[in-house]
């Protein structure tokens, strides 16, 4: 996405052209793959279903998101690729006329709106899902690490982030000191109009 925004952005490049070039790349590819493979030719009733995909993801999707990243950004733009999977498998789900159970529409639904909204996760205990969901697929307890220790690990983890942060600033801190070691005062620049200005006040 960030990568076709930049593209198109401005005008550097035309849409048409960017969603055409990304097909005709993957076609070639594609031509390639079957080739080395040595692929039958698909049979004439399988060329409907082949047309339609090809419409949806060889022109469709390339085409209008080069046209839509004209206008919107790229983050919106992820917004709309995260939602794609669970959209995907809800059509999947209706195309195949399959029934799915109600936590498969929740969880879909859940899916849609963390891509939108994720601050909507924060309403859910992720460790203990992850216990459930263990002990619903009869997993052995003795795989699963104790609550305790997993605090423990998180906090050594924060810790260690807390160093590498504290760590990254002190050296930021000392090369900028650096710098200022090794400025020229000799002569007139902005270091020296700097101190000129202050020097009054000790």
């Amino acid at each position: 996405m960030p990568l076709t925004r930049i593209a198109v952005g401005n005008g550097a490049l035309s849409p048409l052209f960017v969603g055409s070039g990304r097909a005709v790349i993957a076609g070639i590819l594609a031509v390639l793959a079957l080739a080395l493979t040595h692929q039958r030719v698909p049979a004439r009733a399988q060329w409907w279903r082949l047309a339609a995909v090809a419409a949806g993801v060889v022109y469709g999707f390339p085409l209008l998101t080069s046209y839509a990243l004209t206008e919107a950004g790229a983050a919106h733009g992820a917004v709309v690729i995260a939602v794609l999977p669970a959209a995907t498998a809800v059509v999947s789900a209706i195309r195949g006329r399959e029934r799915p159970s109600p936590a498969f529409w929740a969880m879909a639904a859940l899916g849609a709106i963390a891509a939108v909204k994720p601050g909507i996760l924060d309403k859910f205990d992720e460790d203990k899902w992850a216990d459930s969901y263990a002990d619903m697929l009869g997993v052995d307890p003795e795989l699963i690490v104790p609550s305790d220790k997993v605090a423990l690990i998180r906090q050594q983890r924060a810790q260690a982030q807390q160093q590498a942060q504290q760590a990254a600033q002190l050296e930021q801190s000392a090369n900028a000191a650096a710098k200022l070691a090794s400025a020229d005062t000799s002569g007139q620049n902005a270091l020296t109009d700097i101190t000129a200005a202050f020097s009054g006040y000790t």
